[in-house]
């Protein structure tokens, strides 16, 4: 669950090189964006759509492929366009997790963070309704 600001910055950011990285960005300019081993998925949402002081909570899901790169935000699927369009596959990368700015603290997302909840593999669909149902109860914002 987070809330963002009037600007635009990283919610999350994990980075090892240039062909291993992955973020979700608050604006345009590849909202979701996976990268591995020069393989990349990308998509994006509308112009500043992670800015503003309304609370949300967002569930990002990815299985490997660029269809199972997805975001939900309070619990709706989001429908976005296309950047490249490869499966760069689930292979792990180790990178230090960085949430509201990028992997060198530059574009921060100056807002507040509920609760933060990562997992090692992607959701089934049924898994992600029971998360995004308790980020409701507990925080009641849609």
């Amino acid at each position: 669950m987070a809330k963002g600001t009037a600007s635009n910055g990283y919610f999350w950011y994990r980075f090892v090189d240039v062909n291993n990285f992955d973020y979700l960005w608050s604006d345009v300019g590849f909202t979701l964006d996976v990268h591995r081993a020069g393989l990349t998925s990308q998509k994006n949402l509308s112009s500043a759509w992670g800015n503003g002081s309304v609370p949300r909570t967002l569930t990002r899901v990815f299985d490997g492929t660029h269809a199972g790169n997805t975001l939900r935000i309070n619990g709706t699927d989001q429908s976005m366009t296309n950047g490249s369009t490869s499966d760069p596959g689930t292979s792990a990368i180790s990178a230090a997790l960085s949430v509201f700015a990028s992997f060198s603290g530059t574009s921060p997302e100056p807002g507040t963070l509920g609760e933060i909840v990562v997992y090692s593999r992607a959701l089934s669909a049924g898994e992600v309704q029971t998360l995004e149902g308790y980020f409701r109860g507990r925080y009641g914002h849609y």
